[in-house]
């Protein structure tokens, strides 16, 4: 439990796409900035471009990606108590191997400070962005998983789709669809924005603020922004805010996750998250944590 629960709350993939079927329009409830109105005029599909922001999975696919490259990265996790003091910390730079078959990590430096193993979020860290420092040839066979484990790699499943692919379905216990801002059930409970930039657009969800005085557990998603890339559509960054109260668990989470090119393709590279999540009878975590790629090797 206590892992499906920290799952809800750190955020970390196997999206699952959305067919046409289920696609809602909902152009008409998006603003425009003036720019916008002008492209729309010189032949920018609004339309078009909701479809590709509801069903897009490039942010899955490129940190999937990251397991069979060779790269260098940088990670810092840090833990505060309630005046906001640090408590405990871990901090390392490190190379992931991959051979062609599996991966394993090398540790080029490290540092930390407190008991910083004994929070979940760290063993939930440790789980999505460390690998085994053992080489491959020299580990032991994985037994078959058991039971409860099968149950949680599908529960974890579920909730991975949280930092893939915000405002979608996912089946988080005591939330239902709470995430699915694109539902015909949410849609008017948000205020939709599109914006130009000089290179990019930036679209916005933000639910209106009345709604959440009235209706505070009412939705988990309270801001998204997605930013793309005018020449390709390609999403170059994901922001957003995560807030729910569900009585034995809740959380108020913020992510940064930014893509970056790498020769010919996009990557994940870096990732920030800052917030706290409390499960009842647990005390309160309160977290940064920061993931960055260095270079590709």
């Amino acid at each position: 439990m206590r892992f499906a629960v920290l799952m809800v709350l750190f955020l970390s993939n196997h999206a699952m796409g959305q067919n046409d079927s289920n696609y809602i329009d909902f152009s008409a409830f998006v603003r425009l900035d003036s720019v916008t109105i002008t492209a729309k005029k010189e032949g920018f599909s609004v339309e078009e471009f909701i479809r590709i922001i509801q069903n897009d999975n490039t942010l899955e696919l490129s940190f999937n990606q990251l397991r069979t490259l060779n790269y260098k990265y940088h990670n810092n996790i840090t833990f505060y108590n309630n005046n906001g003091k640090t408590k405990a910390f871990y901090e390392s730079v490190n190379i992931q191997h991959f051979n062609g078959i599996c991966q394993w990590m090398e540790v080029l430096t490290e540092k930390s400070s407190g008991n910083y193993d004994r929070y979940y979020t760290m063993d939930l860290y440790d789980r999505v962005f460390y690998q085994p420092t053992t080489p491959c040839s020299e580990r032991p066979e994985r037994s078959k998983p058991s039971r409860s484990k099968r149950i949680l790699e599908n529960r974890i499943d579920e909730l991975k789709k949280l930092i893939y692919r915000p405002g979608q379905p996912a089946s988080v216990p005591l939330i239902g669809d709470k995430t699915a801002i694109f539902s015909e059930a949410m849609i008017e409970n948000y205020d939709f924005s599109i914006e130009s930039k000089a290179n990019s657009y930036v679209f916005r969800a933000s639910i209106k603020p009345f709604y959440n005085i009235k209706h505070p557990n009412g939705s988990v998603v309270k801001f998204l922004e997605v930013e793309m890339s005018k020449e390709s559509l390609q999403v170059l960054q994901r922001n957003y805010k995560l807030q729910y109260d569900a009585g034995i668990y809740h959380f108020d989470i913020l992510i940064l996750v930014d893509l970056e090119r790498f020769g010919e393709q996009y990557l994940t590279s870096d990732i920030q998250y800052k917030g706290y999540w409390k499960v009842w009878g647990k005390p309160k975590e309160i977290c940064t944590f920061h993931f960055k790629i260095l270079e590709l090797l």
